[in-house]
């Protein structure tokens, strides 16, 4: 069987039709979810987009393979942990090969592709012409394909027919303590440029919104295309297809605006579709947790190649057969903008903070999901309790995993930020020093009951 990984960067699982979006993003992603499983609670553990992609493609957990932070240039892949294409790539016969654009930058993403073709734009359009390419020339042998389009990452500018698809919002409508709260940010004078400025200068956050929703719709479209592309080849009964995302994205949620930072729901609850004719019964739906580390491995039962010994995920076919309830647990990390480690459960959620960071989020917090899912009410002054319970849990597995080796997160924050050029930009911006802009921030935003 030929298996095609897609990533859609910075996609959130609630945007998408299949995961009950109320608006139509989705038609040919909920189309193959249809032919296939949909994981409802799909976890990236490991976040940004390095981090992210770094597990995705290794079957290897943050605390192992060290990559938790975005943005370090000298940053390397541990010896001896190997990407899925290079686990892969002969096994009976197989080709590997990516439409992707990591590998420049770091090149541990180059690892085990017979073919890598560099996207220069990273829109769907691009990647899907370019994979179709590759398949008329070469799709009459096995292969494994890596597809990465960026789409839905900011700055969100979608094709002009779909600007207004989900909103008529005037772009300049707003509330001015509203965008205080944007502009009020330290990251605010990069995203200014990122963000803002290349879309127009937009102020409405229905607006913005509706950008991104747009975005998704449109790679949507391309991914259909290319969808028709498979069967007028004839490799559509014989292809096994994943979508999946690197993270996801925060919609103004918790003081963040339109960015992928901080360990939130809405940022690390990301799709996972799985068909694979003849392996996994259409209509299926896993309710379990699963996550990142279980993508290489699946992979790899999908081509019938046994698991590696560095995986720490597992194949999620079993989930879809019934025979897999998922893990008790989710563990997570992030160490860029602010560092922090957490625990999600299906009904709870403990984050620690490691280093306080740009945001200066210097508390802990403790969410009762299964309530409230959107993460509103910090209870953790009310249940002291479960949250020490849940940090044993934490802290337990966090020392199996690491055995006598450092934690990764100390040691990238001891390191620096990798953001700190950001955050004396943001101070000369807003004319204050950290301590002024600290006691601000953390008065108008940060209430430790309330976050």
């Amino acid at each position: 069987m030929n298996v095609i990984l897609i990533a859609i960067d910075t996609l959130r699982a609630d945007h998408l039709g299949c995961h009950g979006y109320r608006y139509d993003t989705s038609p040919s992603l909920d189309a193959l979810a249809a032919e296939g499983a949909v994981f409802e609670s799909f976890w990236a553990p490991s976040i940004p987009t390095h981090p992210g992609f770094t597990t995705m493609l290794t079957g290897v957990h943050g605390v192992h393979h060290g990559i938790v932070s975005q943005g370090r240039p000298d940053a390397q892949l541990p010896g001896g942990i190997q990407l899925l294409p290079a686990l892969l790539r002969g096994h009976n016969g197989l080709t590997t090969v990516a439409v992707d654009s990591l590998a420049p930058g770091h090149n541990w993403f180059l690892q085990g592709y017979d073919h890598y073709i560099t996207s220069r734009n990273g829109s769907a359009e691009w990647i899907t012409g370019a994979a179709l390419k590759w398949l008329r020339a070469y799709g009459d042998e096995p292969f494994f394909m890596f597809l990465h389009p960026w789409d839905p990452h900011s700055p969100y500018t979608p094709p002009d027919p779909y600007k207004t698809l989900f909103t008529d919002s005037d772009p300049n409508d707003h509330d001015e303590e509203e965008w205080a709260s944007v502009t009020q940010q330290l990251v605010y004078p990069f995203f200014k440029w990122f963000l803002y400025e290349r879309m127009g200068n937009p102020r409405n956050f229905d607006y913005i919104r509706g950008q991104y929703d747009a975005e998704i719709r449109s790679c949507d479209d391309r991914l259909g295309e290319f969808f028709a592309g498979l069967k007028e080849l004839g490799l559509w009964e014989n292809t096994a297809i994943l979508i999946t995302a690197d993270h996801g994205e925060s919609m103004t949620e918790h003081h963040v605006f339109f960015e992928h930072h901080s360990i939130y729901d809405c940022v690390l609850h990301i799709p996972m579709i799985v068909r694979a004719p003849g392996r996994v019964s259409a209509g299926t739906r896993v309710r379990g947790m699963f996550q990142h580390c279980d993508i290489a491995p699946t992979v790899c039962d999908l081509v019938g190649r046994e698991a590696a010994p560095q995986f720490d995920g597992r194949s999620m076919v079993p989930a879809t057969e019934g025979r897999d309830e998922g893990y008790d647990a989710i563990y997570c990390t992030e160490a860029s903008r602010v560092a922090r480690w957490a625990i999600r459960t299906p009904d709870w959620k403990l984050m620690k903070i490691v280093s306080p960071g740009q945001y200066h989020v210097d508390y802990d917090e403790l969410f009762h999901v299964a309530e409230d899912p959107h993460e509103t009410r910090n209870l953790i002054q009310e249940r002291p309790d479960l949250a020490d319970a849940l940090e044993l849990k934490l802290a337990r597995w966090r020392d199996e995993m690491l055995g006598c080796g450092p934690d990764p997160v100390r040691v990238e924050m001891g390191r620096g930020s990798t953001m700190e050029q950001n955050r004396q930009d943001g101070l000369q911006y807003l004319g204050m020093t950290f301590d002024e802009w600290i006691r601000y921030y953390q008065e108008r935003f940060c209430s430790p009951l309330h976050s």
